[in-house]
């Protein structure tokens, strides 16, 4: 069996999963137009991601891929829905130092072979971590989740249940608890000790990492673009291609949720380190990389034409299993482990009025959710 072990994003990676997609006969009873167009994306979803796995192997990087049955009827829900394939393995899945929280129950055969591989202590089941809402710094972690402004009583009850999560965790890390918007992976992104990539879409920087340089990135990738599938379709688009109103349709009826909104995201960001020298990019951006050649890192381009129907740069379409990991203190200032902060702009960054409104809060309801 092999070890988990995951502290932060560049150490020297050694093992990794990489998604997938079903295969195109899952797409047989469709009409026509609609089943060659999926046909169309799973090709080139397929294509492209042999291409990552294969950069990943030549630097001597273990790829693992969900496993996917032949029988459609093991992957669809109680409405006969396709649920969406296992493109995006950190979304619903995370590793923390050496435990590798499992979610995505709903596609719990395509895992099953590889969670067997694993030591059965390191599998957690019964707790729900994002890894795209999870950053590792070696002993602070920030775990982010989308809450709605107005629903403070579901603020503090969230918050209840992320200490109940990381009960397995606290012993050895500080938790910094956020209400950012759920999948800072898109927000921003630590290339190495020191140095990390930023955007517009997180204000916390100097809080929590103070006197660490950041390399601003000013706009989504495709923010200006314009095309259309339809009504309602801005969220999606396949590149060279016609449009596909038809498929659009079918879409937003039965596999919303396959989707994000490719123009709001910030697909440089979404960025995989192989070690603090090397990292793993979508697309060219000559600006960036003079930068970060500064810096002593190389990027190395890997296409991925169906990103924009996904929404999911490389950091979303793996989940890192184990690097050469060490565990580091890069803040031993903030003292002892448990949780420590609640980074949330609904009370102005001031973590004490937080904790205080959240203590007041649990007493209210007799210590229970």
């Amino acid at each position: 069996m092999r070890n988990i072990l995951v502290h932060n994003n560049w150490d020297p990676l050694e093992e990794i999963w990489l998604g997938d997609v079903w295969p195109m006969h899952f797409y047989d009873d469709l009409e026509p137009a609609i089943r060659d167009a999926f046909c169309q994306i799973t090709e080139w979803t397929k294509e492209d991601l042999n291409k990552v796995q294969k950069k990943l192997e030549d630097f001597n990087v273990i790829v693992k891929r969900p496993y996917v049955d032949g029988d459609k009827s093991l992957y669809v829900d109680e409405n006969n829905k396709l649920y969406k394939p296992p493109i995006t393995p950190r979304d619903s899945n995370a590793v923390v130092g050496n435990k590798l929280f499992f979610g995505d129950h709903p596609l719990t055969h395509c895992y099953e072979p590889l969670l067997k591989e694993y030591p059965a202590d390191q599998v957690i089941r019964n707790k729900w971590l994002s890894g795209a809402s999870v950053v590792k710094l070696g002993r602070d972690v920030i775990e982010d989740r989308f809450i709605s402004k107005n629903e403070i009583d579901y603020i503090y009850n969230d918050f209840y249940k992320a200490q109940n999560t990381f009960e397995l965790l606290k012993d050895d890390y500080r938790i910094h608890y956020a209400t950012n918007g759920g999948h800072v992976d898109g927000c921003f992104m630590p290339l190495k000790p020191g140095l990390l990539l930023s955007t517009n879409y997180w204000t916390d920087y100097d809080l929590m990492f103070p006197g660490w340089k950041t390399i601003a990135l000013a706009t989504p990738t495709y923010h200006n673009y314009t095309f259309s599938n339809g009504p309602n379709s801005h969220r999606w688009m396949l590149p060279d291609a016609p449009s596909y109103p038809h498929l659009n349709e079918y879409i937003e009826k039965y596999c919303n949720e396959w989707i994000g909104n490719y123009k709001e995201t910030y697909f440089e960001v979404n960025v995989v380190m192989i070690d603090e020298k090397n990292m793993l990019c979508m697309g060219e951006h000559p600006t960036l990389f003079a930068e970060l050649e500064k810096h002593g890192i190389t990027p190395h381009v890997i296409p991925f034409r169906t990103r924009t129907f996904w929404d999911g740069g490389l950091h979303c379409i793996t989940l890192d299993i184990r690097r050469q990991a060490v565990l580091e203190d890069y803040f031993p200032e903030r003292g002892n482990f448990g949780v420590k902060s609640a980074l949330t702009t609904y009370f102005n960054n001031d973590t004490n009025a937080f904790l205080e409104g959240y203590a007041n809060w649990k007493l209210s309801k007799g210590n229970r959710e």
